[in-house]
């Protein structure tokens, strides 16, 4: 008898993960949550940037953790482009100034 091929035990363990009442996500619901390659979801568990476990080999993680590492980037990344808007500053006007004589 012929193994499953590889797709199929994703497929799998895709579906075996979405039993669990939606409170843990696997490595290709990870990276639908945020968007991302499963690749990179992967390179974030092993850098530690969420935390996770791994059952056989499947990588299993807390939906929480997921939604957490998303807003922690959500905020900084706010935090960061509205620090940066507030230190533009205004160019200098060319041309001639409006008044030429001295204002009192």
């Amino acid at each position: 008898m012929k193994r499953p091929g590889r797709s199929l035990r994703k497929a799998e363990n895709r579906r075996l993960t979405n039993a669990v009442d939606g409170q843990t996500v696997g490595i290709f619901e990870a990276a639908g949550i945020l968007h991302v390659h499963p690749k990179t979801v992967e390179e974030l568990i092993r850098s530690g940037a969420i935390p996770a476990g791994k059952v056989g080999r499947a990588w299993v993680m807390m939906t929480c953790d997921v939604l957490a590492y998303a807003k922690k980037l959500i905020i900084s990344q706010t935090a960061e482009r509205l620090s940066a808007k507030r230190t533009v500053t205004k160019a200098p006007q060319r041309g001639r100034p409006l008044f030429c004589g001295v204002v009192k």
